[in-house]
């Protein structure tokens, strides 16, 4: 159980310093000696001071406020309409304070420096949005110039791609596939043009007349056999000619297509 508060606060014991003496013990009743006969103990002397006892104070010092109720001295002598009119008058009022009011300077020099500092602040809102507007149009315009390259560079880029269509790797094999079919094409047309034209089968019946008339004919079909035999040799060189130059181009390309197949064609891999 907790014992009760003190009702009285508890008896501040004699001041003792330690640096000095302990005071002299008090004389004897029935002592003689004149050095115990001076001044009687009294506890109250060795009290600390005043000052000691007292807390320190830990606020600091509020200046006085001004009192509640003020009223003007030019006021005072003021009959009771005067006062009324007074009363139910705010430019009245207002001019009472600010000439008669000991705040109202400084009242007055606070508000005039907070509303210098709130129109600075308010210059430099305005300054700060005419900037950001500035800012802002600026950048809407370049989007839109950036938006219409875009698709300008998206119809160039379409342009190049069908433009060099041709010139692509896949375009190229297709190519070169059809050239080697079409140097085919042509060789086998060429050998079956020769095989099937009236050259090779005059060319023969001429050798043949030629063996046959020089016997029974005599001369003039000797010379006659002798022009068509050399018109016949330059027909089958000239066709071998032209038959080696189309098959040596069909295995040229057909060689080709060969290795780009197997992946043999540098930069295709």
């Amino acid at each position: 159980m907790a014992s009760p508060p003190y009702q009285n606060p508890p008896p501040v014991p004699p001041y003792y310093d330690p640096a000095g003496l302990p005071p002299p013990p008090p004389p004897k009743p029935n002592s003689n000696n004149a050095s115990r006969t001076g001044t009687p103990y009294n506890p109250s002397q060795f009290l600390p001071p005043q000052s000691q006892l007292q807390p320190p104070s830990t606020s600091t010092s509020t200046p006085s406020a001004p009192p509640e109720l003020f009223i003007p001295t030019v006021l005072q002598d003021k009959s009771r309409d005067d006062l009324l009119h007074i009363l139910h008058s705010q430019s009245l009022l207002d001019a009472l304070y600010l000439s008669h009011h000991p705040a109202a300077a400084a009242n007055l020099t606070a508000l005039t420096t907070a509303l210098n500092t709130n129109t600075a602040h308010a210059a430099r809102l305005q300054s700060l949005s005419a900037a950001v507007d500035h800012q802002r149009a600026t950048t809407s315009a370049t989007l839109l110039s950036t938006r219409q390259l875009e698709r300008s560079w998206r119809d160039k880029e379409n342009e190049m791609d069908v433009a060099l269509a041709r010139f692509s790797a896949r375009a190229l094999h297709a190519r070169l596939g059809q050239a080697v079919g079409e140097a085919d094409a042509v060789s086998r047309a060429l050998e079956e043009s020769f095989l099937e034209d009236d050259g090779l089968g005059d060319a023969e019946g001429e050798y043949i007349a030629a063996a046959t008339g020089g016997t029974a004919g005599g001369a003039v079909g000797t010379t006659n056999v002798g022009g068509g035999g050399v018109k016949a040799g330059k027909d089958v060189d000239n066709f071998v000619k032209s038959y080696r130059g189309v098959r040596a181009l069909y295995h040229l390309r057909k060689e080709r297509k060969e290795r780009w197949d197997e992946n043999r064609v540098g930069g295709w891999r």
